[in-house]
């Protein structure tokens, strides 16, 4: 199926992860902007257990506070989030969650792209080097 990013705009692209089980998800993940979108990125948050605090804290590029939020998940609920593209974000659960970034299609901001996802891997997982 063609996904449409956010839903009802035009241009779609089919996406498809690989979900790794809940107990490889993170609690801690850093976001960056896509580098030529000019309008908002969607990160869709899902929670791995019941009754998951989810604090949302982001800085603009020019060092500026930006958006800060905080909501509750139950397991397997999720919340997509749009933010900025001007906006970098620490993005926390108290339990076990799973991030993933979406590329809007290109009638949101004009910019000639199709969507897509990627899986956003938690900081706990990052290493000091790699080879």
């Amino acid at each position: 199926q063609c996904s449409n990013v956010p839903p009802d705009t035009g241009y779609c692209d089919h996406l498809v992860e690989q979900i790794p089980p809940v107990q490889n998800w993170g609690k801690r993940f850093a976001t960056v902007p896509l580098k030529t979108r000019l309008d908002y990125d969607r990160f869709k948050v899902v929670a791995g257990e019941d009754f998951t605090t989810v604090q949302i804290e982001c800085t603009r590029n020019d060092g500026q506070s930006g958006n800060s939020t905080s909501f509750i998940l139950q397991e397997g609920g999720f919340r997509d989030i749009d933010i900025p593209s001007t906006d970098y974000c620490w993005i926390e659960g108290d339990k076990r969650i799973i991030l993933l970034q979406f590329s809007v299609g290109q009638e949101v901001d004009g910019v000639l792209s199709d969507p897509f996802m990627a899986m956003i891997p938690p900081v706990e997982q990052y290493s000091n080097g790699y080879t």
